[in-house]
């Protein structure tokens, strides 16, 4: 009977390390603030041509005793041994980050990534008034020059950076 338990533990210890075996543990955040990213959605991608190796990778929150979240963290295994990764990291009203990520055969053990994948906020500018004003640019031909006239004053052209100058008002 003793034997068999002891059987039984030996295999349950095996079984969780094999488990654990090419586990990469990771954090999301703000690159700014650096406050944890729970609700963003981590993608695993090969390096060389960022196909989707696997998607939605789920991100749990762990807790401070306080109940603020204190680290949005993300675990994945990939399927190969030796390979070039990017994560991806999405988040609405954030522009996509990316943090590169290379495996070697080597490294059974789990791996717990040095740099959070941190994700920038979109800088949204919001106009309340915009005005636009057109000039009527009037051309004049005389035989071999081209004069042009903006806003009351006469300028020659004879050359097309003569006349973008100009239009541009920086002669």
């Amino acid at each position: 009977m003793k034997r068999r338990i002891i059987t039984i533990i030996i295999a349950l210890a095996a079984s969780l390390t094999v488990q654990a075996q090419g586990l990469v543990f990771g954090t999301v955040q703000d690159a700014f603030l650096k406050t944890p990213l729970p609700e963003a959605k981590v993608s695993l991608l090969l390096a060389a041509d960022s196909t989707v190796i696997i998607d939605s990778i789920p991100v749990t929150k762990k807790f401070r005793d306080d109940g603020t979240v204190r680290e949005a963290q993300f675990m994945l295994q990939p399927e190969k041994k030796t390979c070039k990764y990017l994560l991806r990291g999405t988040l609405d009203g954030y522009e996509d980050g990316y943090l590169p990520l290379t495996i070697e055969a080597s490294e059974g053990r789990a791996l717990m990534l040095d740099d959070a994948l941190e994700l920038r906020k979109i800088r949204q500018v919001n106009l309340q008034e915009v005005t636009v004003t057109a000039t009527k640019v009037k051309m004049y031909y005389r035989g071999d020059a081209r004069f042009l006239l903006t806003a009351g004053r006469l300028t020659s052209c004879n050359s097309a950076r003569a006349l973008s100058c100009a239009a541009t008002r920086r002669c």
